[in-house]
């Protein structure tokens, strides 16, 4: 059954793209289903939505959230998503086409009483008796910090939680350091509500755009990416 039911998924997406191309009436109207994570929901994709929908206010935008990269491309790959964002290093991809549209700088941030100064330098050594306040498990920069945590046998606290949200509240309360994304936490330390540590990522990652090779470009979608690329660069 479940075997059955991806190709089920194949069909039926298949069948709406033939619905379209046949139809150029049809090409103002219809469906786009975007995978995206919470932060780019609330930080980045707002001021795209809203041109988006002045241009084409009969599709419907449909945003699902995913736990991790790999679910993201396998959904992609299923037909159950026409494109989805992902924060990750840049690598290839065999049947997805993978753009990489911004840099994202990832921020270490504490509460303003925290004993780190903010002009010393942080190790990871420094790290051991911490308490980290982390996203899920399966998050593309989450994943790379452990990875650099257990390459220097470094095996702190850690708090996991699915908000972004919440793990700023956390952090403003003097729970833990947390690891994230500068887009969701410039504001906050800008305005002096927390406050950013001196710990540079050794691995840049990125928003990228990302769609199946063989996906037949509608004029909704090819818009939303034309849209994406220019308001990202």
């Amino acid at each position: 059954g479940k075997t059955f039911k991806s190709y089920a998924q194949k069909i039926i997406a298949l069948t709406e793209e033939a619905k379209m191309a046949t139809n150029q009436v049809r090409e103002t109207t219809g469906t786009l289903k975007i995978g995206a994570t919470e932060s780019q929901c609330t930080y980045r994709l707002p001021p795209i939505i809203k041109e988006f929908k002045q241009a084409f206010p009969q599709v419907k935008l449909i945003f699902k959230p995913y736990i991790s990269n790999e679910q993201a491309k396998e959904q992609l790959l299923q037909g159950q998503l026409d494109i989805t964002f992902i924060l990750d290093v840049n690598r290839m991809e065999d049947a997805l086409h993978v753009e990489s549209l911004i840099q994202d700088e990832i921020k270490m941030v504490a509460d303003n009483d925290h004993p780190f100064p903010a002009d010393l330098p942080v190790t990871l050594k420094d790290l051991q008796n911490e308490t980290l306040l982390l996203t899920e498990d399966g998050c593309s920069y989450r994943t790379l910090f452990e990875n650099n945590l257990h390459d220097s046998g470094v095996y702190p606290n850690k708090l996991e939680f699915v908000s972004i949200e919440a793990i700023k509240q956390c952090v403003m309360a003097g729970l833990g350091i947390g690891i994230l994304p500068e887009m969701t936490v410039k504001d906050d330390i800008a305005a002096g509500r927390m406050k950013e540590l001196n710990w540079q990522s050794d691995c840049p990652v990125f928003t990228q755009l990302a769609w199946h090779k063989d996906k037949w470009m509608s004029a909704p979608l090819k818009a939303f990416i034309d849209l994406t690329r220019k308001t990202f660069k």
